[in-house]
């Protein structure tokens, strides 16, 4: 029988100062795709140049695009860069033994969303890797699809529905302006066009209610980015109400347009995407039967990573060096010839004709002959994740995913600036096998004090936890501020500037999830061999950036 099990979240310390810097160049609108596109996209054209690539960076990102370099061109020799000792990045599980069986703790991401287009190459990773067996489905009838606010001392039960809306208690609390904001927001005046962006709480304040911003719309950012309403981008961030504002000038009168017209706001590059990989509809509809809301694998997400590691262990062209940070891409006179990586441990120099990093953007800045600011002052937050395993039964008070913390709670209901709390025994409710695990084990016993404190304070659990982890993850979930979009166009163009078009950037950069940096991994490698072709960018726009800002949502037939 499952046990109760909840894990923590506590942001701790903040960010590196960010300077704007202002939008100094733009691409063009690429045009929309068709279903015949997708056998031309990867069959034609292939960037001859691409004789070796490194990859900078071991953790999903790094490994994907190995992957898919592999996939694309086979036998090309591929060196992948790690400066820890394993493999994985953020994707942690430990399988922990108790007297009553064996449970699973995860430092990092626990579950990935089934929603939204950059799902499609997650799924095609996961089927290629033969991994769908292994698969955990949580659907909208399980308890896990009930999520939760604490706002402003007490859970409050988030509807999935008008009816559920208003059959939920304490709604005036939780909604206070949500009803009075849909209802005036098609008579809010437009933005400026010299308004280039704005922060989401500026923007949700301004279409809807400040109140709407600083309850809900604070603790989704929180559960997704950690971060701060008053200082993230709505442009980078939620791009298609951005769009729908300055298309229809209201995104109420907008929806209704759209639906009536039978068309939708689309980015183009997420139409080229779900045209490329297509060949997933048969797994994606199984996934949309049976109502999933998202997966993961019944032996922890760590999964992933380890069978990407076992698969690259089949290809001897595909070499992995592991507590090998780099601290240098070195660069020649000459742009045609290869791309040098050096370390600090002084392994021998190798040369690539093309290099991706998957490395944080600050990193790699620093490696780079020449830093690039845009790059340099990308903030990001760190995250403090605490597991904890009660022994006794029935310890919740109630059943569902989890909860949120509002920003707009006060420090007196949250002073350990908690995130949000995940009750996994509902997400996972099965015991596995597993190795021993010895508790006290660089474990921070403040940070379990601070767990313990916060859901007996929260949930009125008094029990005493047998079992707990904690996990620091270090500046792992960056921060789109405003201005992100048009600080990374001037940090492609930088990157045009030194490398012509040899070394791209992959991971956060348009997204935080998994699903992003699966999809930034794809994309890069796609374009990487597509460049200087009929449908590739120009071969010195190959950046990884390339399409990160420039590329507005259209609107597009369904």
């Amino acid at each position: 029988m499952p046990r109760s099990q909840a894990n923590l979240c506590l942001q701790r310390h903040r960010r590196l100062a960010c300077k704007c810097v202002p939008l100094l160049f733009n691409s063009k609108l690429t045009q929309g795709t068709t279903p015949n596109t997708r056998n031309v996209y990867l069959a034609g054209y292939t960037n001859k140049k691409v004789k070796s690539v490194a990859v900078l960076g071991g953790g999903i990102t790094g490994l994907a695009t190995a992957f898919y370099i592999s996939k694309r061109a086979p036998g090309i020799p591929i060196t992948i860069y790690e400066a820890g000792p394993r493999l994985g990045g953020w994707l942690t599980s430990k399988h922990i033994r108790t007297p009553d069986g064996r449970i699973l703790f995860q430092g990092g991401p626990k579950t990935i969303r089934t929603s939204g287009v950059s799902f499609l190459s997650t799924i095609q990773m996961i089927r290629q890797l033969d991994l769908v067996n292994e698969l955990e489905i949580i659907t909208q009838r399980s308890r896990a699809s009930n999520k939760f606010l604490y706002y402003p001392d007490r859970l409050v039960l988030l509807p999935n529905s008008l009816s559920s809306y208003l059959g939920t208690p304490n709604r005036r609390v939780v909604f206070e302006g949500l009803l009075q904001g849909l209802i005036m927001e098609p008579f809010r005046k437009t933005r400026p066009e010299s308004l280039s962006d704005e922060s989401i709480s500026s923007f949700l304040s301004r279409r809807f209610h400040p109140k709407f911003a600083q309850n809900l719309a604070s603790a989704f950012i929180h559960g997704i980015y950690g971060g701060d309403i008053d200082r993230l981008s709505v442009k980078s961030i939620f791009p298609y109400l951005w769009a729908s504002e300055k298309y229809f000038g209201s995104i109420f009168n907008g929806a209704i347009q759209l639906a009536i017209r039978g068309r939708t706001i689309i980015n183009p590059r997420d139409d080229l995407l779900s045209v490329l990989l297509s060949e997933n509809d048969f797994l994606l509809s199984t996934l949309q039967t049976q109502r999933a809301m998202m997966i993961s694998f019944n032996k922890g997400m760590e999964a992933l990573p380890l069978a990407l590691a076992r698969y690259f262990e089949r290809l001897p062209n595909v070499h992995i060096k592991l507590n090998a940070p780099v601290k240098l891409i070195k660069k020649r006179e000459e742009p045609s010839k290869p791309l040098e990586i050096l370390t600090t441990n002084n392994l021998p120099t190798n040369s690539f004709s093309h290099v991706i990093s998957a490395l944080p953007a600050p990193l790699t800045s620093s490696i780079l002959p020449m830093p690039i600011a845009p790059l340099s002052t990308v903030e990001a937050v760190t995250v403090q994740v605490v597991n904890l395993f009660f022994p006794s039964r029935n310890i919740l008070p109630v059943r569902g995913f989890g909860y949120l913390i509002s920003k707009s709670v006060s420090p007196e209901h949250n002073p350990e600036q908690a995130l949000g709390v995940i009750f996994d025994s509902e997400c996972q409710p099965k015991m596995i096998d597993g190795e021993p695990f010895a508790p006290g084990t660089t474990l921070s016993q403040e940070a379990v004090a601070n767990a313990l404190s916060l859901v007996r304070r929260h949930l009125g659990i008094v029990d005493e936890a047998t079992h707990y982890m904690v996990s620091t993850q270090k500046n792992c979930i960056p921060q789109f501020t405003v201005g992100h979009d048009d600080r990374m166009d001037f940090a492609h163009e930088l990157l045009k500037i030194q490398f012509s078009g040899r070394l791209a950037v992959a991971g956060p950069y348009r997204g935080v999830g998994i699903n992003d940096c699966i999809r930034s991994a794809y994309e890069t490698v796609i374009d990487m061999f597509r460049a200087g072709g009929p449908l590739g960018p120009a071969e010195e726009d190959w950046t990884g950036l390339h399409a990160c800002g420039s590329y507005e949502p259209y609107i597009i037939a369904r």
